[in-house]
């Protein structure tokens, strides 16, 4: 199944923004559903689509859903996937049970859920996300996680190029891990998130997280730690060649804060210009609590908090 739009008089030249089809749940119904009983072995393909108004349990404006023992591949490019909203999961955009998803060049923004207001990933592996721009996502702020982009229980997934800004949620504004190994974030963009905790990227329970190479800044905590990034009983976890800055937390850890954590490496990362708006609190950079670290070549400068 694929199902590509932007077309006018023919099928050779396409122009999404000058032909658009838009698909509306009318804030009734979910927009798209993509069952493995359905598109068994085989790769569904939304390319070009807006896709808006949806509501559903999970995944208000797209539900994919595949099973274990399906070859279940969803790809969703070139779409804009706004305004949707789930009482559970996926706001915008909901997939369980698949493995190598693509979710590419879309705007996702202003989609609401519990968790994941944005993209909510469940249980798959080997996804990547890439270039997409994700903004203006909400999270439950009261107990939940993931305003721009959840991933629970995953292995194998990728994060590269993507712009997140002005989510917001309980823990990881931008991005929340928990849960599954080796999920990779790499040369995105994080900025102006809020959390209670992890106010760009939330990282929990999680074996082998990898954060390389992204541009980290301007994110805050309402109330707790990490204002940059909050690393939080997991192991293994790489912080490598990232820049981390401007940002705010209310009591630890204004840029970076790691507790709980096992064998987490720091090396080559610019931590700077970050605070903590709490008097007395310590750690306006980078703060660590009971947790084994190995850090190298990072700069840690100018982060300002106990005034």
């Amino acid at each position: 199944l694929a199902l590509r739009c932007g077309y006018c008089t023919d099928f050779t030249t396409r122009a999404p923004d000058t032909y658009p089809t838009t698909l509306d749940g009318e804030g009734t119904t979910q927009v798209i559903s993509l069952v493995a009983m359905t598109f068994k072995s085989t790769t569904p393909t939304l390319d070009g689509l807006r896709i808006t108004n949806g509501t559903a349990l999970y995944g208000g404006g797209i539900y994919a859903v595949g099973s274990p023992i399906d070859r279940f591949h969803p790809i969703v490019s070139g779409c804009r996937v706004y305004s949707n909203t789930a009482a559970n999961n996926g706001g915008g955009i909901y997939i369980e049970s698949s493995s190598n998803a693509i979710l590419s060049s879309n705007q996702i923004y202003s989609n609401t859920a519990n968790d994941g207001g944005g993209v909510h990933l469940q249980s798959s592996y080997d996804a990547r996300l890439a270039d997409n721009a994700i903004f203006g996502n909400t999270a439950g702020t009261t107990s939940y996680s993931g305003g721009g982009v959840r991933i629970n229980s995953c292995a194998r997934i990728t994060l590269a190029g993507n712009q997140l800004y002005g989510n917001s949620a309980r823990f990881g504004g931008g991005v929340s891990i928990y849960g599954g190994s080796d999920v990779t974030l790499s040369e995105n963009h994080i900025t102006g998130n809020t959390a209670v905790q992890g106010g760009g990227v939330h990282v929990s329970n999680s074996n082998g997280a990898a954060l390389t190479g992204n541009t980290i800044s301007h994110n805050a905590t309402t109330f707790s730690a990490g204002g940059g990034v909050a690393l939080s009983s997991s192991a293994d976890a790489i912080l490598a060649g990232n820049t981390i800055y401007s940002n705010t937390s209310t009591l630890d850890g204004g840029g970076v804060y790691i507790g709980q954590c096992r064998n987490a490496t720091l090396a080559n990362n610019i931590v700077a210009d970050n605070r903590i708006t709490t008097a007395g609190r310590p750690g306006a950079g980078v703060k660590i609590q009971a947790s084994t670290v190995q850090m190298a070549h990072t700069t840690i400068a100018r982060n300002t908090g106990g005034e």
